[in-house]
């Protein structure tokens, strides 16, 4: 255990700002950055107009992700020698999707003092108004926007089975983050949508995924978004491949009735079929089908759709957050085997 022993000679100033309601600017807050040598600012435009609308004359410096390797030694060295730097973000608190972490991080190391000024947080702001279990919650942020990181993300949400998850989205990306969850089998889930928050046109949306998705086909997406989706009763990813392994192989053992059965996928496709097979070790029926269907090009969301048509006729219906998470998996294993990602 390390005791952090500060420095009193400097000291950085972590200061919250108002999310969108200037009164929420705390008299503490406005004080402090009237006192301090200089305020360094996510983006000074944004940070100025608040100041000058308080009346706050203390000097700006940009502070942000793409400048934190250039600003960093410079502002270390003055707070070394005694000055009291603010850092603030163009909304609520600094380290909390936004630029801080690496400057607090240094800071401690350092063992100059650090001194945080609470301020108003979109996601908890949120998560109170939205009525949703808050016992318990997970705050992501934003989603990677694309790629294997974004479905690797996308994925880990369904593990996350009895939490309240809070994601941000920007307006021109909730349509695809709404039909990711849907592709996740959460369509059926609830969802608050949150937007203009401590705004005079704060909105809250409580719907489920499906609906949501509805919704925004006819009406366009407005202003920042807090996403809330209520995890309770999901089951968690090793619960649904178990329920998989039980469930879907006992749904297409007769290959007697299977419309599959004069179709050699391993004449069509080679050795890869025996590949996934041996992988995965699920009834070859299915496998057939869903590796049919992925590798002719089909979307997750489709294959999905597809198999859940195909045991309907069996009579028998599985979860689709199982089949969507067996299908993926099979999917991953597929491109993988020929050097490739795979887009979803």
């Amino acid at each position: 255990m390390h005791l952090n022993v500060v420095d009193e000679k400097g000291c950085l100033y972590v200061v919250g700002t108002p999310i969108g309601n200037l009164e929420d600017f705390s008299p503490r807050a406005r004080r402090i950055l009237q006192e301090v040598d200089l305020v360094a600012a996510e983006d000074t435009r944004i940070s100025g107009r608040l100041l000058r609308h308080f009346g706050i004359d203390s000097p700006l410096l940009s502070f942000h992700e793409h400048n934190v390797a250039q600003r960093l030694p410079g502002l270390l060295a003055r707070l070394k020698g005694g000055a009291r730097i603010a850092l603030v973000s163009d909304a609520g608190m600094p380290c909390i999707s936004d630029p801080g972490v690496e400057f607090v991080r240094a800071c401690r190391e350092a063992n100059i003092k650090v001194v945080v000024i609470p301020g108003p947080t979109a996601a908890v702001t949120a998560l109170v108004g939205s009525g949703f279990p808050s016992e318990r919650f997970l705050f992501i942020g934003f989603l990677p926007a694309k790629g294997k990181s974004r479905r690797e993300a996308l994925a880990k949400l369904r593990t996350y089975d009895g939490l309240t998850v809070i994601l941000y989205e920007a307006p021109h990306r909730l349509r695809k983050t709404l039909g990711d969850l849907a592709e996740l089998g959460l369509g059926s889930v609830e969802i608050a949508l949150a937007r203009e928050l401590t705004k005079r046109y704060e909105t809250y949306i409580l719907t489920t995924v499906d609906e949501a998705i509805r919704y925004y086909e006819t009406t366009d997406p407005r202003g920042e978004y807090v996403l809330l989706v209520d995890m309770s009763g999901v089951g968690q990813a090793g619960e649904a491949g178990s329920d998989c392994d039980g469930t879907l192989a006992s749904v297409i053992d007769d290959s007697a009735t299977s419309n599959l059965g004069s179709w050699s996928l391993t004449q069509a496709y080679g050795g890869k079929v025996s590949k996934v097979e041996d992988q995965l070790s699920l009834t070859h029926q299915r496998i057939a089908l869903a590796t049919r269907f992925i590798l002719e090009g089909m979307s997750t969301k489709d294959v999905v759709v597809a198999i859940q048509k195909w045991e309907a006729e069996r009579d028998s219906v599985t979860k689709r957050n199982v089949l969507y998470e067996w299908i993926q998996s099979l999917k991953d294993f597929l491109y993988t085997e020929e050097g490739s990602e795979g887009e979803v």
